[in-house]
């Protein structure tokens, strides 16, 4: 999501520089150009341009050399991490999951992709987003182009390709699996709702969903409403649903009707003033003989539930597919683990949770 003029600079932003190896349009072969080579702490990533429409999009491409030698043996995993509004490519690469993706990448042989969004944002389904300077680009179309090539490429498998994102980027995440479920096997938003006036269709088919969300977020309201409220903003960017009615809003599209299962992450970190309840709905009905798995934390979302069950842990099933309901309870707008936030940016943002890190739980529900 766009976030406050002044942040881009509390947040070191830094521009994705001049992207070679250009792809036209889908389905086409890229150029004999080779990417460029960008570091981004200890590890080498590729940068490439792709045409979508009349616009040439951007994104960093990091594939183990493991993977790229093997040649199409075995097709891996395609995962994309989508920043923040206001955020960039080079940013979710590096200082906002600080290298994990790739350490996971080289661990779990996959490949993972940080796309650039235009004007440093995400087309999400927002219609009431009067400020938004890049939201009318094909966003849908750039995700479905790179697919194409991507897999064109290299070993991909993709019918595992998945999606993570934060806050304008996992609402672009949400915005995948509503009009490209087909081409996602998995979504994940961090701090990122549904729209609240969506110029978006309603789901077609379930696509398994992680959500997860900050109760005391100043920027992405769990309670509904403006984003971003500010004095240059008072009328905010846009409007979201309450994190409840957009958690329904999943367990309705994905008939995740069975009784849930509730866990309690250890609180290890007890400076970041928050700690983490999840609770997973899988489709269809529990049987007979699940037992209850409550612990004494238990989110708003279940203490709607008239009973607490577990169940079998398949992805999909009965026509449907799972919610995975994060919970961080006490914490602000931000991707859980690594760094706390700095003084100056956790004064607009409110603390992160440290007990967990989103990019370990994001790959391990992808990866289930």
């Amino acid at each position: 999501m766009q976030i406050l003029s002044g942040m881009l600079l509390l947040c070191s932003i830094v521009g994705c520089g001049i992207f070679d190896g250009l792809w036209g349009p889908p389905g086409d072969s890229p150029t004999t150009q080779p990417a460029k080579t960008v570091r981004i702490l200890e590890w080498k990533l590729q940068s490439h341009e792709i045409r979508v429409g009349e616009l040439i999009r951007e994104f960093l491409l990091y594939i183990p050399e493991a993977v790229a030698s093997q040649g199409g043996e075995t097709k891996v995993p395609l995962v994309f991490m989508i920043h923040g509004g206001g955020g960039t490519a080079r940013n979710a690469a590096g200082n906002f999951s600080q290298g994990r993706w790739m350490e996971l990448a080289d661990r779990d042989r996959f490949a993972v992709v940080f796309p650039q969004g235009i004007n440093n944002q995400w087309n999400d389904c927002r219609g009431d987003d009067v400020a938004a300077t890049g939201a009318t680009a094909d966003d849908v179309g750039f995700f479905a182009a790179m697919i194409d090539a991507l897999a064109g490429e290299f070993p991909i498998d993709t019918k595992r390709v998945y999606a993570a994102g934060i806050s304008n980027g996992g609402m672009m995440s949400f915005r995948l699996a509503i009009e490209l479920p087909e081409r996602f096997a998995a979504v994940c938003s961090c701090v990122g709702s549904i729209a609240a006036q969506s110029e978006c269709a309603a789901p077609t088919m379930p696509v398994p969903v992680m959500y997860m969300v900050g109760t005391m977020d100043p920027l992405m309201p769990y309670e509904g409403g403006p984003i971003a409220i500010s004095r240059r903003n008072p009328q905010g960017r846009g409007t979201v649903l309450s994190a409840m009615k957009s958690l329904d809003f999943w367990r309705t599209a994905n008939h995740a009707t069975g009784m849930p299962t509730i866990e309690n992450p250890p609180d290890t970190n007890k400076e970041d003033g928050s700690y983490v309840v999840i609770t997973t709905w899988l489709a269809g009905e529990v049987t007979a003989d699940a037992k209850s798995k409550a612990g004494k934390k238990t989110p708003s979302a279940a203490r709607k539930s008239s009973s607490i069950g577990k169940a079998n842990t398949a992805v999909q099933s009965m026509g449907g597919a799972e919610v995975v309901y994060y919970e961080m309870i006490g914490a602000g707008h931000g991707w859980p683990g690594g760094k706390q936030h700095g003084l100056l940016y956790r004064q607009i943002t409110g603390l992160k949770n440290l007990d967990i890190n989103g990019t370990d739980e994001a790959w391990k529900f992808f990866a289930a």
